[in-house]
């Protein structure tokens, strides 16, 4: 993320990785706190086309001359991380905004890191290291303590909704 020695102390790039985190936490707050809203489903549709369709378009205008390869297992991932991670993450992310307090359905940027940790062991036959199941148990222990003080503060309220969200 940074640039190379002696020369300047950020690159573009970098900046484009704060300035998506800021954009996204601000897409959090708003969605999170305005009265009016569309249906889960086509909020999420919409935000997945727009994104996809804005990342497709700085590709292709960045390095138009790349091919688009890949062999089977590649294009699997590709359809395993569009079903699970797009369309069942993202919609489950929208649903929980509109449902629990911001600061619990942030927890989920913890617990998807060590999600996607296991699932490449389990499934891709990735290195499993003890020491990133200890971080993984740190990390897990510090979201289960969240969802705790939430429902311990906020119980469910019977209407579906959780951590005082209405």
């Amino acid at each position: 993320m940074l640039a190379e020695a002696g020369g300047p102390g950020w690159t573009p790039w970098a900046l484009v990785i704060v300035a998506s985190s800021v954009l996204w936490a601000t897409g959090t707050l708003v969605a999170a706190r305005s009265v009016v809203l569309p249906a889960a489903g086509a909020a999420t549709a919409v935000q997945l086309v727009v994104g996809g369709a804005l990342v497709l378009t700085v590709g292709l205008v960045l390095d138009p001359a790349t091919p688009i390869v890949g062999n089977a297992s590649s294009w699997a991932a590709v359809a395993v991380l569009l079903v699970v991670d797009s369309l069942a993450g993202f919609a489950l992310f929208t649903w929980l905004l509109r449902h629990a307090s911001v600061s619990l359905v942030g927890t989920y940027a913890y617990a998807v890191p060590v999600v996607a940790y296991l699932t490449g062991v389990l499934v891709l036959g990735e290195e499993f290291r003890p020491v990133v199941l200890v971080g993984a148990a740190l990390v897990l222990g510090a979201v289960a303590l969240q969802v705790r003080q939430h429902s311990l503060a906020r119980p469910h309220d019977g209407a579906g909704h959780l951590g005082g969200r209405a």
